[in-house]
């Protein structure tokens, strides 16, 4: 690799470390190879005597020189990982469950909630995906077949 990088714009949160003093928790990023387009969640701070926080969404259809707000809504617990698919604009990981972004109203819409959440969620295709616990002691793992709107949980053997 011969060239440098080059700065294209500047993303809508910062790149800060959880539990920061800054208002923004930072971001997580995933390209949606469906739309050619970048996105971005940012996380809020917890709202106060909630176990909730404010999620902010954004995508970038130019390779992130431009950014446009896709969602304010309030997600339960901490982003931990981000997806997409062709059904869902952005599959959230949280502390407390997977979350599924609906793009028509700008909310996150909670479709698995587990104790001690999720460490992780992807898509392996455009309608399969995998979800990791984030408790081990579970022995299973979340699995979609249509596009990450709902999930089902597979046992493994201890």
């Amino acid at each position: 690799l011969t060239s440098a990088w080059q700065k294209t714009g500047i993303a809508q949160c910062p790149a800060t470390a959880p539990g920061s003093a800054d208002t923004l928790d930072g971001g997580l990023l995933t390209w949606d190879a469906y739309t050619s387009t970048l996105v971005l969640a940012c996380s809020a701070k917890p709202l106060a005597g909630s176990g909730s926080q404010k999620e902010l969404a954004y995508t970038s259809r130019d390779n992130g020189a431009t950014w446009q707000g896709l969602a304010t809504g309030v997600s339960q617990g901490t982003a931990m990982s981000l997806a997409t698919s062709p059904t869902a604009v952005a599959i959230l990981a949280t502390t407390d469950g997977i979350e599924v972004l609906d793009a028509s109203t700008g909310q996150w819409n909670q479709v698995v909630p587990v104790k001690g959440g999720f460490s992780y969620a992807g898509m392996t295709s455009d309608q399969q995906g995998v979800a990791v616990p984030a408790d081990p002691s579970l022995h299973e793992v979340w699995m979609t077949i249509n596009g990450g709107l709902n999930w089902t949980p597979y046992q493994f053997p201890a």
